[in-house]
């Protein structure tokens, strides 16, 4: 959803930074888990699974990124 809204905004490098900011989210998201609730805990394994969802997720859109945009 985040390249799609990139996209629309005609921001260089979407894919690029779409995923960057999935990755930037999850950290944000184990980091208040840790700080600021007391029954959830910050993972790193949680961090690393949340990576590798939006990495496969990126090399899918990467490699049919013409027909997502062909079908917009």
């Amino acid at each position: 959803m985040w390249f799609l809204s990139f996209y629309s905004f005609k921001i260089k490098r979407s894919l690029f930074a779409a995923s960057a900011f999935s990755i930037l989210f999850g950290l944000i998201i184990e980091l208040i888990q840790s700080q600021a609730t007391v029954y959830r805990t910050g993972e790193v394994l949680d961090f690393f699974a949340n990576t590798i969802g939006a990495l496969a997720m990126t090399m899918l859109i990467y490699l049919k990124k013409e027909v997502i945009i062909k079908n917009l």
